[in-house]
């Protein structure tokens, strides 16, 4: 007998650590704990024999804990849905984890070209964060302005993005605009655009 999946959510970095604290009963004694991911072994341990399958080189089980497992080095890849399965005499427990990663992207940094005293085109660059975020202009006229392109460009191997865009300003006005751009937490600085 298997009761209904529970479920924990939890938040981790990039090339940081988690620890998942699979809940268990600590009166009764446990057959076996298994700590999976899409029905792939992790970690974990039987009560009366071996487990054919290799843990997980970046973790290792708590000590004192016994169904404590602790994850090194996250990646994005290993975000997503992770299974604790607590074999009790009496039944089967099951969890679910809900694990989801992040990394800050880098500090955006722009550039711009100005032409004919009419228009400038800014260029704003950010690198390496996760999951794919769009840039957005923080611009106080909104008239005189408008976007060209955005581009969030992800690595197949690491799943990490780098995010960039492109927006054109009108200065027949002549009037001087201070802008930025953003990209999740990570905002540039104020540049001004129009000056020529």
């Amino acid at each position: 007998m298997s009761d209904a999946a529970a479920q924990v959510h939890l938040k981790g970095e990039v090339g940081g650590n988690l620890t998942f604290r699979c809940p268990d009963v600590k009166s009764k004694s446990i057959d076996f704990f298994y700590f999976q991911k899409n029905n792939s072994f992790i970690n974990g341990y039987h009560l009366s024999k071996d487990i054919p399958t290799e843990a997980w080189s970046n973790t290792r089980m708590d000590d004192k804990d016994r169904t404590t497992v602790h994850m090194f080095n996250l990646k994005a890849s290993h975000e997503g849905d992770y299974e604790c399965y607590i074999k009790y005499s009496d039944g089967l427990v099951q969890t679910v984890m809900k694990l989801s990663v992040t990394a800050n992207y880098s500090k955006p940094q722009t550039t711009q070209e100005c032409h004919d005293g009419l228009s400038c085109v800014v260029h704003c660059v950010s690198h390496g964060g996760y999951p794919r975020i769009r840039i957005t202009w923080d611009v106080l006229d909104s008239h005189a302005w408008k976007l060209e392109n955005n581009s969030e460009v992800q690595d197949p191997d690491t799943l990490m993005v780098n995010s960039s865009s492109s927006a054109s300003f009108n200065c027949s006005s002549g009037k001087l605009r201070s802008i930025r751009c953003c990209v999740g937490d990570s905002t540039s600085d104020h540049i001004t655009v129009c000056k020529f």
